[in-house]
């Protein structure tokens, strides 16, 4: 999904943020090895079921984007 949000015949984004419920150890794991790098705390974020949460932030780049899948580099070559 990296490779099309990042490419130029997908989404074409620039940057990729994921906000993570510190509890989440499953989406910590999962954000970590996509190669998404923690950039800080956002305290008291988002209001979920009447309960403000706190939210790791966690972002990744194009640039620091390494694509895996043929179709979409050739695309950006």
């Amino acid at each position: 999904m990296l490779d099309f949000a990042f490419s130029g015949i997908g989404a074409g984004l620039h940057r990729v943020q994921a906000n993570i419920i510190p509890s989440n150890l499953a989406s910590l794991r999962l954000a970590e090895r996509a190669g998404f790098r923690r950039e800080g705390l956002a305290e008291r974020y988002l209001n979920i079921a009447g309960e403000w949460q706190d939210h790791l932030m966690y972002a990744k780049t194009r640039e620091e984007h390494s694509f895996r899948y043929a179709p979409f580099v050739a695309a950006d070559a």
